[in-house]
């Protein structure tokens, strides 16, 4: 059964999906899960994860629109946001972890995210390579009480 909301739903997609061979290059040369329009929202995200004995990171570098695509109406020139995150956690330490973000793009439309996509996608794998578990327990948000399993 279709959702009532599915043609808008497809109508704020559209736009994404011009651009998904590059997304799905990128995920395939640098080890990366891709994940489109997660949670039900109109963006892009790129997953992975680093675990060793001690410890585990992981790491995603994302696109959303930065407008509630069911509270708006869709335009060519919406606002999209292009970040990266990583979140460390100690395998002794459950519960706690430091999560860390950088915006490298906020509110420009996805034209011109899109043409500048390929360049985007290495400066945040770049960014991501710097997140080393010291740097994210230095720098990065402590939380307690969650786990991100």
């Amino acid at each position: 059964m279709r959702r009532p909301d599915q043609d808008k739903f497809d109508q704020f997609i559209a736009p994404l999906e011009k651009f998904d061979a590059i997304w799905s290059a990128f995920e395939h040369s640098w080890g990366f899960e891709l994940e489109c329009n997660p949670y039900r929202k109109p963006g892009r995200i790129l997953r992975k994860e680093v675990r060793t004995a001690t410890f585990s990171t992981k790491y995603m570098i994302e696109l959303y629109l930065e407008p509630i695509w069911y509270d708006t109406e869709f335009r060519e020139d919406l606002s999209y946001t292009f970040a990266v995150g990583a979140h460390f956690e100690r395998c002794a330490e459950k519960g706690v972890f430091w999560s860390i973000h950088t915006l490298l793009v906020a509110s420009q439309p996805i034209e011109w995210i899109g043409q500048r996509l390929t360049d985007l996608l290495r400066e945040g794998n770049r960014t991501l390579e710097e997140l080393t578990p010291e740097y994210i327990t230095q720098f990065g948000e402590k939380q307690i009480g969650l786990s991100r399993d």
